[in-house]
Parts: structure tokens; sequence; C-alpha cells
């Protein structure tokens, strides 16, 4: 997470907002939460796909679909897990000087498998 965050925080404006499941979260939270949640994964693929974009003015909207793979040990178990991530976000950019920044990721779907089976890291244990 390291060369995320060098490669990606000066892309983000200053009030840069994450939202997902209605919650939202300044680059510091969500950098704070990636640790926390993929610190139990090795992460083996990671792509986004642009469906479309726009621009208006000093504002640009992409709308992508991000997909991320990997492996994790769960405590519980001992056994190493295959996890998939399949995601739907609307990313609000705005032009500051010459530079297009990040101003919000906002995350509309988002679809989780452990070992091919619907997960929900949420849940209580489980369910």
């Amino acid at each position: 997470l390291k060369t995320f965050e060098t490669l990606t925080r000066a892309g983000v404006t200053s009030d840069f907002k994450h939202i997902d499941q209605g919650q939202s979260m300044n680059y510091e939270q969500m950098l704070g939460m990636m640790k926390q949640s993929m610190g139990m994964m090795k992460v083996t693929s990671a792509k986004a796909v642009t469906k479309s974009a726009s621009e208006k003015g000093n504002t640009g909207t992409v709308e992508q679909t991000h997909t991320m793979k990997g492996t994790m040990m769960m405590p519980g178990d001992k056994k190493l897990h295959t996890f998939t991530m399949v995601g739907d976000t609307t990313e609000t950019y705005r032009k500051e000087g010459k530079a297009w920044k990040l101003a919000v990721m906002d995350w509309k779907k988002m679809d989780m498998t452990m070992d091919g089976k619907p997960f929900n890291p949420a849940a209580p244990a489980g369910k």
C-alpha cells in the first residue's frame, strides 16, 4: 500500500471523498481502511475498466468497473482462501491548475466472493 499511496496522494484533491456503502471518508481514512482490510490479503491481480467518461468545464466524471483478486489466510481455519471483488464506481475529477485530480470516488456496487461463494466482510461470523 505504500506504493499505492505514493502513486495516488498527489492525484487527489485536498477535500477528496471516498464513499462506500453510504459512508464518506477522507483520503487518510480511506488509506487506514485499506491498510486494515488489505493487510490480511496478497493481491494477485487488480484492474479497472473505464465504461464512460465525460467532461464539463473543470469537472470530469468517469464510470469504472474494478476487479481485484487475491488470497488470504483466515484466522479461524488457518487455510488459504481466494477472494474476488468486483465493483462499480462513479469518480468525479476536478481540474486544479493544469492537473486533473480525483475529488470523489463513489462506490455504487460491490460484490465479493470467498472461494467462489458470496462474501460480506461486515456480516457477523457464520452469516
